[in-house]
């Protein structure tokens, strides 16, 4: 298990006076070091990549669902990967699906197999079919048909059908199923420190193309790698140069292949944008028939390092072996996690950055409120357990489920983790935190006091702009100026089936719960 960082306390006793005339010694405790349990193990990625590869991607697009939507089945465009139908349906056998992407994506079951539809608010519709923790099989629709998903569905449904009966219904019989990576990772070996061996280009994922990328933890996303693989199809290099494209660059002859240079200003060692290539023809098509070739470029930040990669690229190349099935294709059957995140944290938003974990069934609760909060404080996990019936029924949803976290995405030493109930829809979070503080010492300026049950509360208006709204509020043990008190936060966000997008609306009805929700928890919690 890993042990989240927690934020020290000094020891010490206060005195609080009950309303019921007596006192109750209430001291902070040392906080509770919480199980952070480590994340789910993914799939092993190259066994991933191969197996994939090894997918006719235009035999995805099958004839008899064409049939029943009455599409031509004849006018199919093929890339090494991809396969488009019509102009109107496309299927991708390895694309990008981030943990993100998925947590605003509406979770759906195609045939028994997981599987998430993209927000309509994109105006095209994307079914993606999950097989591993970062990538996907994708069946998407032209954005000139607008949004809507009975095509691609239909696609998708059909294949993860025959994927998890008898995979080799869809393997290639061609050769052109090379994996970029297979090829690009042992030239580099072993990455630089900060530095990864990724099968992109740019900020897509894909089969036919690898590069070496530097790590960022800013959000930045790089466009060039440091230097990188990829294929294509395309006409010969002959062809094209007589035609009067790439006329203008430097032929030379590696391994006896001619490999153009292909940069703006080959003395200033860089194209505009930032990167050498280098291009070559390193094999006939054999998925096509119009006497296309396999095209192989390589590039790095400078044409000494770019005619570097080329000289130890070209032969590799030459070597290289299309992939072919070891197994059947990784799909994940609908109730099967896809993730890192254990559990419930699946349904908590950033859950590795914020550490979570989930609450136990079993969690002792002790009966004295100043114990509760005492304990409540050092330990989220106690007050998740004692508020877990009470949120449940105040909101009528026995799928909200208790979680620890800490509360932002930061990973400061000094940040508090708290509890939060999430449920598998996305758009309600109700998260509670005990202190054994006064209420009047982190009252807002100008805050108003009321009442709840007897006890001093603040009870703030709804902060409802953008996709995050919230309201809160603050429950004293006794008097706002004893210690202890309760922290109630409903946070209302769209549903996941919307996403983020422009837009999107927000169900902010929840918010108005927040006075019976915290006069529950304060006859459950406090009394």
């Amino acid at each position: 298990m890993r042990r989240s960082r927690a934020v020290s306390a000094a020891l010490i006793t206060v005195v609080v006076g009950l309303l019921a005339g007596c006192t109750t010694t209430l001291t902070p405790l040392p906080p509770v070091d919480r199980d952070v349990p480590p994340p789910a193990a993914d799939r092993d990625a190259a066994e991933v990549r191969t197996r994939l590869a090894a997918l006719d991607p235009c035999a995805l697009l099958d004839s008899e669902t064409s049939a029943d939507l009455g599409i031509d089945d004849g006018d199919k465009w093929r890339e090494l990967f991809s396969c488009v139908l019509h102009e109107r349906v496309r299927v991708e056998v390895y694309s990008e699906l981030g943990q993100h992407q998925r947590f605003w994506e509406d979770e759906i079951a195609l045939a028994g197999t997981k599987a998430y539809r993209n927000s309509e608010k994109l105006g095209r519709c994307a079914i993606s079919i999950p097989v591993d923790h970062e990538h996907a099989i994708v069946f998407s629709q032209d954005t000139d048909y607008g949004y809507d998903c009975a095509e691609p569905e239909a696609f998708a449904s059909r294949a993860v059908q025959s994927l998890s009966a008898d995979s080799s219904t869809y393997q290639r019989r061609d050769d052109d199923g090379i994996v970029a990576c297979d090829v690009f990772a042992p030239l580099v070996g072993t990455p630089p420190t900060g530095m990864v061996i990724e099968p992109r280009e740019g900020l897509g994922a894909s089969l036919d193309r690898c590069g070496l990328w530097r790590e960022d933890d800013s959000g930045f996303v790089a466009v060039h790698p440091e230097k990188g693989l990829l294929f294509r199809y395309s006409e010969p290099l002959q062809t094209l140069r007589a035609d009067g494209r790439f006329d203008d660059y430097p032929l030379l002859t590696i391994d006896g292949t001619d490999v153009l240079l292909f940069s703006s200003d080959p003395d200033d060692e860089a194209d505009d944008d930032g990167s050498c290539r280098l291009l070559w023809d390193a094999k006939t098509a054999s998925a096509r028939s119009d006497g296309d070739v396999i095209r192989a470029e390589v590039e790095a930040a400078t044409c000494t390092d770019a005619i570097a990669l080329a000289e130890e690229a070209v032969p590799a190349v030459k070597a290289a072996k299309p992939a072919q099935a070891s197994g059947p294709v990784p799909l994940y059957s609908a109730d099967e996690n896809d993730g890192p995140a254990v559990g419930a944290c699946a349904d908590a938003l950033s859950p590795a950055e914020r550490l979570c974990a989930p609450v136990p069934d079993s969690v002792e609760i002790p009966d004295a409120p100043a114990e509760v909060m005492m304990e409540s404080e050092a330990d989220p996990t106690v007050l998740c357990a004692a508020a877990r019936s009470t949120v449940q029924d105040e909101f009528a949803n026995p799928g909200l489920t208790g979680v620890t976290a800490l509360r932002e995405a930061t990973l400061r030493e000094d940040d508090e983790a708290v509890c939060e109930f999430v449920e598998s829809r996305h758009s309600l979070v109700v998260r509670l935190q005990a202190s054994t503080g006064t209420l009047d010492s982190v009252a807002p300026a100008g805050a108003s006091f009321t009442e709840v049950n007897g006890h001093a509360a603040i009870i703030g208006e709804a902060e409802t702009e953008g996709w995050n709204s919230n309201r809160r509020a603050q429950i004293a043990l006794g008097e706002a100026t004893e210690p202890g008190y309760l922290d109630i936060e409903i946070v209302a966000r769209p549903d996941r089936k919307q996403g983020t997008w422009e837009g999107a609306t927000v169900d902010t009805s929840p918010l108005d719960l927040i006075e019976e929700l915290s006069a529950a928890l304060t006859d459950k919690l406090l009394e």
